[in-house]
């Protein structure tokens, strides 16, 4: 039986090398967003940590990696630095002169961009090498070369383009977080009401649950909920501490200004020495707990 995927299919490819396997690294960062105020209002946010060559060389970055789209639209990318600057022209280019465009557009727009972005990269790594184009090899790629023919197939089958993408804003029909993953598929997190991208993704979306987060709280909750969720996820490897945060309305795009920022780092103090008290006065109590007394295994 012939299992092998048709080589003119370069977007399926094996569960195993999915986003979800167990060999495949999150991208070291973190990027978050989360629907508030029952669907008006989306607050979102991105660190600037670059990791380059194996979490070896880290440093906090001027560039932000939260990219607007439209005034009303923004994308957060987590994987290597700058592969998303050709996606945001292509996407700005297919959008351009477009009045009230839904976000699931602006999404095809993204993947369609992704697409091309990773057949580039598969054809640079593994066709033009062998002097080919990815067009040639695709038409008569085994008959050329069948020895090889077999490998670079199953390279496209299986290449992982490395980069994850959060797209997220308003439109006619509300607020819309989606993720955009390798080989350019795309998820919908409206009926969730948040998600995040990178390595830090674990920890930030723990803290989203512990505080029981859903699309109907405040902006200001939503603020809070956010702020809290990046700053456990500086746990995580590759996080960096310096962030930009959003908030994405239907008229517009504003990040949070010196006052916001500096009352959320007050609370968060506030909340951590809170925490600390309540631990101290459990502390000696912990010697009531009754140690188990059944027989050894």
């Amino acid at each position: 039986m012939n299992l092998r995927i048709p080589l003119t299919d370069l977007g399926r490819f094996p569960r195993k090398h999915a986003r979800f396997s167990k060999n495949r690294k999150a991208p070291v960062t973190i990027c978050i967003a989360a629907i508030c105020e029952n669907g008006q209002k989306v607050v979102a946010c991105a660190d600037r940590m670059i990791t380059i060559g194996m979490l070896s060389r880290e440093f906090e970055h001027t560039r932000s990696k939260i990219i607007p789209l439209s005034k009303t639209c923004l994308m957060m990318t987590a994987g290597p630095a700058l592969r998303d600057i050709d996606l945001q022209k292509h996407v700005l280019r297919a959008i351009s002169g477009r009045a009230e465009i839904k976000l699931s557009e602006i999404v095809s727009g993204v993947k369609e961009g992704y697409q091309k972005a990773r057949r580039q990269k598969i054809e640079e790594l593994f066709i033009k090498p062998r002097g080919l184009s990815l067009e040639e090899f695709l038409q008569s790629g085994r008959g050329l070369l069948p020895e090889a023919g077999m490998m670079i197939d199953e390279s496209l089958a299986t290449f992982d383009y490395g980069l994850d993408i959060l797209v997220a804003g308003i439109d006619n029909e509300g607020a819309h977080v989606y993720y955009v993953e390798n080989p350019g598929t795309s998820e919908c997190f409206d009926s969730i009401g948040y998600h995040a991208i990178g390595s830090g993704e674990p920890l930030a979306i723990s803290s989203l649950i512990e505080s029981g987060y859903s699309g109907s709280m405040s902006l200001q909750e939503a603020m809070w909920a956010v702020f809290e969720a990046k700053k456990r996820s500086e746990n995580a490897p590759g996080v960096g501490k310096a962030a930009d945060f959003t908030i994405i309305d239907s008229q517009q795009t504003l990040p949070f200004d010196a006052p916001a920022l500096e009352k959320l780092e007050q609370l968060y103090t506030e909340f951590l020495a809170e925490h600390e008290e309540c631990f101290q006065t459990l502390k000696p109590k912990l010697n009531t707990i009754p140690i188990p007394k059944s027989k050894p295994i």
